[in-house]
């Protein structure tokens, strides 16, 4: 488990949708021209980390698209599954709606000692 340092102003979010900001406001923030100032061993570094957190973000998207599809969350909006409803409401083009289900679904197969994603504090 990662600790999070509070003093640099860190700190453990609330609730999802705060995870959800605080995560969009990190990206934001790197692509900004304020990240334009890291000389090129740091951009090296962002680089690393930011492969790290990729790999976080596709588990948590997995994880929560089998919990989305799970308790039928399609439904409420009017959708038979969650192909169709990545497709409408989150934008994505076909393949990349069908590619995530899929990715989803060859996870919940898999035996638990093959679902870990890495990892890294």
């Amino acid at each position: 488990m990662c600790a999070v340092d509070d003093a640099a102003g860190g700190g453990v979010p609330a609730s999802a949708a705060e995870a959800l900001r605080m995560a969009a406001a990190s990206l934001d923030y790197l692509s900004s021209l304020a990240a334009g100032d890291l000389d090129g061993p740091g951009c090296g570094a962002a680089l690393v980390e930011l492969s790290q957190v990729q790999a976080k973000l596709a588990g948590a998207r997995v994880r929560l698209l089998r919990r989305f599809d799970a308790v039928n969350g399609h439904d409420a909006d009017g959708y038979g599954s969650a192909t169709p409803w990545l497709i409408a409401k989150a934008g994505l083009t076909r393949k990349a709606a069908r590619s995530q289900v899929r990715q989803m679904r060859r996870w919940v197969s898999a035996p638990p000692w093959r679902r870990r994603w890495p990892t890294r504090c």
